[in-house]
């Protein structure tokens, strides 16, 4: 069993140990539990004992790890049957697994035997009995670390930095944390349809080894361009209660840490790439548009339970990091500055002229004109720059995917929401009757 197989076995069988009907597939039968199934099944797999002997590189050739994995699904279906519950979960699991099986170089058909012993003969030859072999298959698409035997002829010493970086990430000790970005999503296989629907440009790391070597990159730039996305995948689609939300941020690390050391020699512009950065360019607006309706749509689900906004229009003019700002500002305020604010609001509410005690306000329940009015007395008028700045498109984007962090945090723990609430003690008409009656008081013990 070669390295590659090796890498990509463990793989199938760690995208497996997430699929929603294998729990009956992880361990081994107990024979106090079901005491007949070793009568009936006379030798037991389960998918910890596979990964086991991946683990202590038991298996001589992929066919005898291929061989192991049916036999699973096999005994399942010899002891329950085929129309039983355990048998449609068997289903489920073996169609995932044969897709996966799909992109091991050198696998062939292996014919499922209950002794767990592959055939003698294969249909196929396989490349390593063949030494003098002269003409060899190009690699799968999907086939990983390609990368040494196919490097790119437009080498710089920028791109060639981009070789190294993608050869760190894909390295065996980050194998706990890179797995799940090696290939593209299966959302089939993984039973989560809705993901093509959020995530629109989906990245892994074997498509972007396929641009490098397609040259497809104009700069090393775009490189990390398609990198960052394969992260901002993640963090858009997963919750961060997930462990693959924070696989995806201790790889970014490694990404991070390693691109800080870039070379600052910059590569020649290719002229016959310059479609591709127009294309590249195309794809981070669509990127762009996509995270402002997810932020949207993040922000719609977090005010679901508070009270309704009347003023939907305050989202146009005042963005959620200025609305935030603007909230933290305010509660550090105290005395007359305070009193200046409560009067701000009141006018543009007046249901709060009666209350008193401490008020909790969100702010986006306010009008456009009070929350510019605040914004104006606490920053001081808002002065529009016919010179201002544009972001460009990878600044965009990080500071969507800031947002998004921000946003997916907020809707996991909602108790942290109350940055975005303004605090107050206003004093209404109770507390003023009360001074005025404690003034009277004091002129009677006055006049006595």
């Amino acid at each position: 069993m070669t390295k590659d197989q090796l890498r990509l076995a463990t793989a199938i069988v760690r995208n497996l140990k997430r699929h929603r009907d294998i729990a009956p597939f992880l361990h081994p039968i107990e024979s106090h539990t079901v005491p007949d199934y070793s009568q009936q099944i006379r030798k037991p797999m389960d998918l910890s004992t596979v990964e086991g002997k991946l683990t202590h590189l038991a298996y001589v050739t992929v066919h005898h790890f291929i061989a192991d994995m049916r036999l699973i699904f096999s005994n399942c279906y010899q002891y329950n049957g085929m129309d039983s519950h355990a048998a449609i979960l068997c289903q489920n699991v073996e169609s995932a697994f044969e897709k996966g099986i799909r992109q091991m170089p050198g696998a062939y058909e292996v014919s499922c035997s209950t002794d767990g012993q592959p055939p003698r003969k294969f249909t196929s030859p396989v490349a390593f009995d063949l030494p003098k072999r002269e003409i060899h298959p190009p690699a799968s698409k999907d086939y990983p670390q390609t990368l040494t035997a196919q490097r790119p002829r437009y080498v710089t010493s920028q791109m060639k930095f981009c070789v190294q970086t993608l050869a760190e990430l894909k390295k065996q000790k980050y194998k706990d944390i890179n797995f799940p970005f090696l290939f593209p999503v299966d959302h089939v296989a993984l039973n989560i349809p809705d993901y093509p629907t959020i995530v629109k440009h989906p990245m892994d790391l074997s498509t972007i080894e396929n641009k490098l070597n397609n040259e497809e990159y104009p700069s090393a730039q775009d490189f990390a361009t398609d990198v960052r996305l394969m992260f901002s995948n993640c963090y858009l689609y997963n919750p961060p209660s997930l462990p693959i939300y924070q696989m995806a941020e201790r790889l970014e690390k490694v990404f991070e840490e390693k691109w800080s050391h870039l070379p600052s020699d910059s590569p020649e512009p290719v002229k016959r790439r310059r479609p591709s950065s127009a294309a590249s360019t195309s794809q981070k607006r669509q990127r762009i548009a996509a995270l402002e309706r997810h932020i949207a749509s993040l922000s719609h689900t977090s005010k679901k339970a508070g009270p309704k906004n009347k003023h939907s229009p305050t989202s146009l003019s005042y963005t959620y990091e200025e609305k935030m700002a603007l909230s933290e500002k305010i509660n550090n305020l105290s005395g007359p500055k305070l009193t200046k604010v409560v009067e701000i609001i009141q006018s543009s509410m007046p249901s709060l002229s009666g209350e008193n005690g401490e008020i909790v306000l969100d702010i986006d329940s306010l009008d456009p004109k009070t929350i510019k009015k605040l914004s104006d007395f606490v920053n001081g008028p808002k002065r529009r720059s016919t010179n201002k700045r544009k972001l460009s498109s990878g600044d965009r984007l990080k500071q969507l995917e800031k947002t998004i962090k921000s946003l997916n945090r907020m809707y996991l723990f909602p108790s942290r929401q109350c940055r975005s609430h303004l605090f107050f003690f206003l004093p209404g008409k109770s507390s003023a009757s009360d001074e005025s009656s404690a003034s009277s008081s004091d002129d009677a013990s006055d006049s006595d």
